[in-house]
């Protein structure tokens, strides 16, 4: 199978550890001819036999060197995190995890629309206020998450809302959702906590803060 190498990140790496390309054609086995192949591109496809030898010489992920390695190791994270369900704490002790995959049944909304009105003439502060469609039918959970940009789903509690994210995530870490959507699960209840200790957190910070833990 041939990989994509990001070649810039290659050389970044060699000349951090300031190793000489003879000595990494010696510990990698990748001949000189090959090595100045790779680096002299941009993105180069190298099998992956070849990609695994290097980053172990270099002895980094051969993710490292991949294009959009971080990515993928983002959503490989996604998976190891949110692939699996815990009923222990549903009143099943005696349970133990399973894939997440082999137990969701999705969910049905009713799609509801929010409209934005100004509150007073002069002040800059905004409500909003929350119209049921006339029409509106119930259509699947992941098929209204994945259709608008902006969704806030509601729901009495157990109704199955921390699942559909969880599950959503793990979709992703399967890379079943398209390339450029990288979902950031964050718990409101982790937000506040921060919120209460400090009320000028940035939201935007806090949430890339969370994503790179």
């Amino acid at each position: 199978m041939l990989k994509t190498v990001d070649t810039a990140r290659l050389r970044d790496s060699v000349e951090t550890q300031r190793i000489s390309i003879s000595e990494l054609a010696r510990t990698s086995g990748v001949s000189r001819a090959q090595l100045g192949r790779i680096l002299s591109g941009s993105r180069v496809r190298v099998r992956q036999g070849t990609l695994d030898k290097l980053a172990q010489a270099l002895k980094v992920d051969p993710t490292e060197f991949l294009v959009g390695g971080v990515l993928q190791r983002f959503r490989a994270l996604l998976a190891k995190q949110h692939g699996t369900i815990d009923f222990r704490g549903v009143g099943f002790p005696r349970l133990q995890r399973c894939p997440l995959a082999d137990v969701y049944v999705d969910v049905s909304v009713r799609e509801e629309e929010a409209r934005s009105s100004e509150i007073g003439c002069r002040g800059s502060q905004r409500g909003s206020c929350v119209e049921e469609k006339p029409t509106a039918k119930p259509i699947p959970a992941i098929q209204c998450v994945t259709t608008y940009d902006r969704v806030v789903i509601l729901g009495n509690p157990g109704a199955g809302k921390t699942t559909l994210l969880k599950y959503l995530a793990a979709l992703q870490g399967g890379q079943e959702i398209a390339d450029d959507e990288v979902p950031v699960y964050v718990r409101l209840a982790e937000l506040s906590r921060a919120l209460e200790v400090d009320p000028c957190v940035d939201v935007i910070r806090f949430v890339a803060a969370r994503a790179a833990g």
